[in-house]
């Protein structure tokens, strides 16, 4: 049992009692959702007409670790044939220190599946971050460098906004294509 004691010790609670409502709000929970059309007045080539539809929640703190659910889907007409349907859903759960995170997603176009990725990224003491893939296909991928785990990189954005930064640049994972891609941003 720790026992804290005198005034120091008091000033020391109520300092870290303190900051540690500030750090585990640095995330809200929240949903959103935004319609897709294509901007009637500029021209393209390549699209007669784009519908579509993203939603996003996030769920979580950093002390229980950030969910998000996403979800994109989009119908793009060429005027050639039949319209094409893009369905693209991921779940992810990280945890809140960024060291752990864990992700399904699942791309279609025209119902046809066309990735499905399930796996784990692990960030070890020396900063390698190891993906453990167990879908399509089981295998292990270590990527190399400070990357970032995408609930990080919101968290050191917003930081970096609020300490009046115009820039910062990042490696971060998110799992996306086939879950080994590394962006940097």
């Amino acid at each position: 049992m720790l026992r804290l004691m005198g005034p120091s010790s008091l000033a020391l609670v109520l300092m870290i009692s303190g900051l540690a409502p500030a750090a585990a709000e640095a995330l809200l929970p929240h949903r959103a959702g935004y319609k897709l059309v294509l901007d009637a007045t500029k021209s393209s080539r390549r699209l007669d007409g784009a519908t579509g539809r993203i939603d996003y929640e996030m769920r979580g703190d950093a002390c229980e670790g950030y969910t998000v659910n996403m979800r994109q889907t989009s119908t793009l007409d060429t005027g050639e044939g039949a319209p094409v349907r893009a369905d693209m859903a991921s779940t992810s759960w990280e945890d809140g220190t960024g060291a752990s995170y864990r992700f399904k997603t699942r791309d279609q176009l025209d119902g046809d599946t066309k990735s499905d990725v399930d796996a784990q990224a692990t960030r070890g003491d020396n900063g390698t971050v190891v993906v453990k893939i167990t879908k399509p296909e089981p295998r292990t991928v270590e990527l190399k460098g400070r990357i970032l785990m995408p609930t990080e990189h919101v968290v050191r954005v917003l930081a970096a906004a609020a300490a009046g930064e115009s820039l910062f640049e990042a490696k971060v994972y998110d799992g996306s294509t086939d879950g080994t891609k590394v962006y940097n941003t």
